[in-house]
């Protein structure tokens, strides 16, 4: 009865699939997550604001181009940003017999020609759900796009394919979704478990003491313990006996009361850890618009500031900038190779230069706002962890070799986490531990909660600024940041 009020989890997001083979049905209802929404939104916004140049040998063939897109980009752009999330997408193309006009009016005219030329005027999108690339089962090439309401030929079809590289030649492209789908999937499991958790426990259950026996009308005591119960939960006031248990003193034969009432009521406590359940959907949420900006598998938690570069967030917000950049190119290269030549085949001799579109980068305010958000998204996941993984620690902890500065090894004998004899010593001092290390570093062993690992023992380094490592899991981290 928990799940009564879920509905049907199979069709809301389904069981857990492989990132590559998730379904386009999961893919759309993913993006009516508002986490996904506003993240996409806003990358879509700085697609189309991109800056873009149209490029051709010829002149007037250029500026012919340049008033017929100029007049389409904005929409085109926005039609087409779904397929950076998706990995695919089908559009139909519009043409008609019309003349460009240039946005400024005071350029020169776009077309001097005496026929009127056939210009693409934009596209509609296609439902994706059930849309799919068609072939020739001979020759092997495109055909047009299959989908629910019928067939859209080659000549007005656009098959959009994001990543076709990342997805080894397959249509369907390799979307954004892919990346965070495992942590989405998570998501909504997760607040379905929530969901039941407050079911079972925030509404709570009535556990009725009640004698055994029957009254005079020969109905039995539980019925009465259970209808008692049901009227207390749906919030009735209830008169209960307070009538006590007799027993037989033995001794004496009197019949004497207890102190144990016949009919009692008691509620189970409630619901606990609800916290967690909050802190779980926090976190996923943040993974999740990190995600769509980078993927996750390039994320390291290291501040790299330390060694002497950049900081983490820093390198991360220029690295959403150039795979924002590189969907842009994704989408020149189909407009290019697959809507530009059928108006040049039109209108202007085949022999003719090509034309193409290029985006040469986003405007310098875009930048700034995704690198700003990216930033202030990997400092977030920082501040929750906030740990410089030691890889030297967690060697020698594990009774490894290690290689010093002066390039000599240092083996591990394996009974003292790898420090040689004489490396570190226990001393204690006042009810502390404090240990000697090498090269003079003095670190106390203190009571304090590893953010990373939950371990509640770490060394103190007073002489670098108090930092701390887990003695649990090696972690460094700053409890002053924590």
């Amino acid at each position: 009865m928990w799940g009564n009020w879920l509905g049907d989890p199979e069709t809301r997001y389904g069981r857990r699939q492989r990132s590559l083979d998730v379904p386009m049905t999961i893919k759309m209802e993913m993006l009516n997550d508002p986490v996904i929404g506003w993240c996409l939104g806003f990358i879509s916004a700085k697609l189309a604001n991109a800056r873009y140049e149209i490029l051709c040998a010829d002149e007037a063939k250029a500026r012919f181009f340049q008033a017929m897109y100029d007049r389409v980009h904005h929409e085109f752009m926005l039609q087409a940003a779904p397929a950076v999330a998706l990995g695919s997408l089908g559009l139909i193309k519009k043409f008609r017999f019309e003349v460009p006009t240039p946005q400024d009016p005071n350029d020169p005219p776009a077309w001097t020609g005496t026929a009127i030329p056939f210009i693409l005027t934009g596209f509609d999108q296609i439902y994706p759900v059930g849309a799919t690339p068609s072939f020739d089962s001979q020759t092997h090439e495109f055909t047009g796009i299959d989908h629910a309401d019928g067939h859209v030929g080659a000549f007005y079809a656009l098959w959009l394919t994001m990543g076709k590289g990342k997805a080894f030649g397959r249509y369907q492209g390799h979307g954004r979704l892919n990346y965070v789908y495992a942590d989405w999937w998570l998501k909504q499991f997760g607040r379905d478990l929530y969901v039941v958790h407050l079911q079972k426990n925030i509404d709570r259950v009535v556990a009725v003491g009640y004698p055994p026996g029957q009254d005079n009308a020969g109905k039995d005591y539980r019925d009465h313990a259970i209808e008692l119960g049901d009227s207390i939960r749906a919030g009735a006031t209830v008169a209960i006996p307070s009538t006590v248990y007799e027993v037989v003193d033995q001794l004496t034969g009197e019949t004497k009361k207890t102190n144990q009432a016949k009919w009692t009521l008691n509620f189970p406590a409630g619901a606990e850890n609800v916290g967690a359940f909050h802190e779980m959907d926090d976190h996923l949420d943040q993974k999740l618009s990190l995600g769509l900006f980078v993927p996750p598998q390039v994320y390291l938690n290291v501040r790299q500031s330390a060694l002497g570069g950049p900081t983490t967030a820093e390198v991360l917000g220029e690295l959403a900038v150039d795979l924002l950049l590189l969907d842009a190119i994704d989408i020149d290269t189909h407009l290019n190779r697959y809507v530009f030549p059928i108006v040049e085949r039109a209108n202007f001799p085949a022999d003719g230069p090509r034309v193409e579109k290029r985006t040469t980068g986003l405007v310098e305010k875009d930048k700034r706002e995704i690198m700003e958000v990216v930033r202030a998204l990997a400092s977030k996941m920082d501040s929750e962890v906030g740990t410089v993984f030691d890889l030297r620690r967690a060697l020698e902890r594990v009774g490894l070799p290690v290689r010093s500065a002066d390039g000599s090894t240092d083996e591990a004998d394996g009974t003292d986490g790898g420090r040689e004899e004489g490396g570190e010593e226990e001393v204690e001092v006042e009810g502390s531990i404090w240990l000697e290390m090498e090269g003079g570093h003095v670190a106390e062993r203190i009571a304090l909660r590893c953010p990373l690992c939950g371990y509640d023992e770490v060394d103190r380094y007073a002489d670098h600024g108090g930092l701390c490592v887990c003695v649990g899991c090696g972690a460094t981290f700053d409890p002053e940041v924590e």
